[in-house]
């Protein structure tokens, strides 16, 4: 009888149309109104205002770009409906999604997933675009003190996080969740292809930063010794 249901937020694309294969895993979902202009698309005047909306607030870049109060009232009234008793924060900043007494009071319980130690990661990027981080970096590091502290449980996807972060933020509730991938055996019996295959978005930095990383340091060398 578990069922499991699917929040997005901030996206414009057809879930139905670009998901096909996970609409059948799922009971419903709910996409949730856009609240902070794309960038990218976005012109002048309406960059300028979302920067300054952005710095104002006091929050990290990923939380205001997520929160609203129409937002926060439609997805808890969409957990109220579907009588959903676990929600599962893909990354910390969709806290700013939630009404934190509403989930204690309904006895909801909420699971964080780690995908870094952010504030670490922020500073890291930041620091390698050649951009100031410290105020970016503060900010997520009180955000994610404070959104660890709701979480019933929480989960990183590398041991060394998990070390830092329950040192750190004094998280005892948490476990490690290591990656699933084929084994070797499986990866690469019966393959013949003179191919390697990224499936990653350049967009996102520590992606771009590796596959340099790789070129340099890998590649040449390997391409040297087997060059067809």
């Amino acid at each position: 009888n578990n069922k499991i249901y699917l929040a997005m937020g901030n996206t414009d694309v057809d879930i139905e149309g670009v998901y096909p294969n996970v609409m059948q895993y799922l009971s419903d979902y709910i996409v949730l109104p856009r609240v902070s202009v794309e960038l990218k698309k976005a012109n002048f005047i309406a960059r300028i205002s979302e920067i300054i909306s952005w710095f104002l607030s006091g929050k990290p870049r990923q939380a205001h770009t997520l929160g609203s109060n129409l937002n926060t009232k439609l997805l808890m009234e969409f957990v109220r409906e579907k009588n959903i008793n676990v929600i599962i924060l893909e990354t910390i900043f969709s806290g700013e999604l939630l009404d934190f007494e509403f989930c204690k009071k309904e006895n909801i319980r909420l699971v964080a997933v780690e995908h870094n130690v952010e504030y670490k990661f922020i500073k890291d990027c930041l620091f390698e675009m050649k951009i100031p981080a410290w105020i970016e970096s503060n900010r997520v590091k009180k955000y994610e003190q404070y959104i660890l502290k709701q979480a019933d449980f929480v989960v990183a996807i590398s041991p060394r996080d998990a070390e830092v972060l329950a040192k750190e933020f004094e998280i005892a509730k948490m476990a490690y969740l290591p990656a699933l991938l084929p084994r070797a055996t499986d990866m690469w019996s019966n393959r013949d292809s003179d191919y390697i295959l990224f499936a990653g978005s350049l967009t996102f930095y520590p992606n771009y930063y590796s596959i340099m990383w790789f070129l340099k340091n890998v590649w040449t060398k390997f391409n040297k010794m087997c060059p067809n």
